[in-house]
């Protein structure tokens, strides 16, 4: 993950070690996973083909906060932290990139997106890809095998999609 696992034994040990981690219970302990780190570890769950778990993931840990009645991102787990932290809000880039599945073509082509959803177990997903042109619109659902997407894009913006059959608007 991220450059620094070199071999597909690693690779596999590494990943091992993450899903073995997962069935533990909550980060609220010293020495645990807390909300900071998820950014990577849902990135590399997700860059791995494991989208089941990063739901998994995403439901349990962030479920807790929801529980507990937070309406912002916590800086830990524990609710004597400060209740406001932007770098906890690691599920809302990941949302946008890997469910939505909207990321620029490359950073040299900003105006050119691709959309490439990974649902995981969910069975639809509608959001908002923030772009310097206007928003861009994005929503899915599954029908049968596949899904249906639809994408609404500012003039000026090129959407490629991989994968789906989509209607655009």
């Amino acid at each position: 993950a991220y450059g620094l696992v070199v071999n597909p034994e690693q690779t596999a040990g590494a990943l091992a070690h993450i899903e073995a981690g997962l069935g533990r219970t909550l980060a609220l302990a010293p020495g645990r996973l807390e909300l900071f780190f998820h950014h990577f570890l849902l990135e590399a769950l997700r860059r791995h083909g494991r989208d089941e778990q990063a739901d998994a993931v995403l439901r349990r840990h962030y479920g807790h906060l929801r529980a507990a009645g937070a309406w912002t991102f916590w800086e830990f787990f524990a609710s004597n932290r400060s209740h406001c932290h932007a770098w906890a809000a690691s599920p809302l880039p990941h949302f946008i990139r890997h469910v939505l599945g909207v990321r620029p073509e490359s950073a040299a082509t900003p105006d050119r997106l691709v959309v490439d959803p990974h649902p995981g177990p969910l069975d639809w997903a509608e959001g908002v890809y923030p772009h310097a042109r206007g928003p861009v619109q994005v929503a899915w659902r599954r029908r049968g095998p596949g899904l249906d997407l639809t994408i609404k894009a500012p003039a000026g913006v090129v959407v490629n999609r991989l994968g789906v059959a989509a209607e655009r608007v």
